[in-house]
């Protein structure tokens, strides 16, 4: 073979390669759990495990699961939002660079259709929020393709109307030229309302976010900001408390920095550790976080163990972690049941948090209280990828993949 040709046939042979690692979207289309395998093995503890501790357990709550829905799309890594209404909205990835969206609207579902990148990319773990004062549905997404690295966003639709079988969509792209993160990538952007200024907050990786008003038209850029201190890239969270204080929790690497957890309070002092880095040591070591719906400073950071420990989680308290970094809560065996997802969790009406997750291909939730005491294990049903959200009367919403998108509506009774 001719040199040159030679040196063309393995960059090209390379760049394939690469181009399947970036679109690996790390879902199965048909919900079934798959097998985690980017556990960073070498960082975790070969003698002495951590010690994590399930409960105490009490009948604090009691489930009552409704029946399976479909919501009449496909994909995977849902997440859900629930209207003024108590309707649910659900989100899903549900091709390489395409998100879905569905809404359950006077009692029966309406697939609204999906939202498709510009250019062949990932469109990756979809976040909503809906403003409830005026209406609005908000999804974001990361986006990335290999063609073309400055390409590297965050993707935001927006839906007018959002309760109503007539919503209207109307979607923004915030390109490299003006993206979230200043001088970087724009990583598993999360979207929530502030609940004083009703702004629209948008962040992006390592504590860094901006707020928007929407004037029916178009999104306004109110301010600019960053927690500072934290690395994580796309293994970071964020989220608004009741009296509008900002979270940002991130996932660690014992080579480059903790795994971390400041607040707009706290700004400026020492980043606290949630958990160990070697938990979520590789790349697609996601979390989740939510705040607590009576206790403005309670905040709830989970994750899936990447050393075989299940679902972890902690709980700050205002000022400090209920838990050391190396014995967490936890809540159960399983984790996200794919790559780059994680469990998830939504603030209870009375304090404490709901958390989801996958474990041998069912889906569980989960109450724990503020202080750590947790109720007992509730199966949904066969599936994988769950999310959910809580209504203004305490009901979980739960959506997860098994071959289509199902959602069951669980009723929370208070003992």
């Amino acid at each position: 073979m001719d040199k040159k040709y030679g040196i063309l046939f393995l960059f090209v042979f390379l760049l394939f390669f690469v181009g399947c690692d970036l679109f690996d979207n790390d879902f199965d289309l048909d919900g079934n759990e798959t097998t985690e395998d980017n556990n960073v093995t070498n960082f975790c503890p070969q003698t002495t495990p951590y010690m994590y501790t399930t409960g105490p357990v009490d009948s604090i709550i009691r489930y009552s699961v409704g029946p399976v829905e479909s919501a009449l799309i496909g994909g995977g890594k849902p997440d859900v939002a629930i209207d003024a209404l108590g309707q649910p909205h659900i989100a899903t990835q549900c091709a390489a660079n395409t998100f879905c969206f569905a809404s359950k609207i006077g009692g029966g579902w309406i697939n609204r259709g999906s939202t498709v990148a510009t250019f062949a990319g990932a469109y990756d773990s979809p976040d909503m929020a809906i403003d409830l004062w005026n209406d609005i549905g908000y999804v974001v997404g990361h986006t990335v393709t290999a063609s073309d690295w400055n390409s590297v966003g965050t993707y935001i639709s927006i839906f007018k109307n959002v309760s109503n079988v007539t919503a209207e969509k109307v979607l923004f792209r915030r390109g490299p030229q003006n993206q979230i993160a200043v001088g970087g990538w724009d990583s598993n952007p999360k979207v929530w309302i502030d609940p004083i200024t009703r702004r629209v907050i948008i962040a992006a990786s390592n504590g860094e976010w901006r707020s928007f008003d929407f004037d029916g038209v178009g999104l306004n850029e109110i301010q600019h900001g960053k927690i500072e201190g934290l690395w994580g890239g796309e293994k970071s969270t964020f989220a608004v408390s009741l009296d509008s204080t900002f979270h940002v929790a991130v996932g660690g690497n014992p080579d480059i920095g903790p795994s971390g957890y400041q607040n707009s309070k706290r700004h400026g002092e020492a980043i606290v550790p949630w958990a160990n880095p070697a938990e979520s040591a590789s790349d697609k070591g996601y979390l989740d976080m939510c705040v607590d719906q009576v206790d403005e400073d309670g905040v709830y950071i989970l994750s899936a163990s990447e050393c075989g420990n299940g679902v972890i989680l902690n709980i700050w308290d205002g000022s400090s972690m209920l838990k050391g970094p190396d014995n967490l809560f936890k809540i159960g065996n399983g984790g996200a049941g794919v790559r780059g997802y994680t469990p998830k969790c939504a603030g209870a009406i009375h304090g404490g948090a709901h958390v989801c997750w996958t474990e041998g291909g069912i889906i569980k939730l989960r109450y724990i209280s503020p202080s750590g005491v947790m109720s007992y294990e509730q199966s949904i049903g066969p599936g994988s990828q769950c999310g959910l959200a809580v209504d203004v009367n305490g009901s979980v919403h739960v959506a997860y993949a098994n071959d289509g998108i199902k959602y069951n509506k669980v009723e929370v009774e208070v003992r």
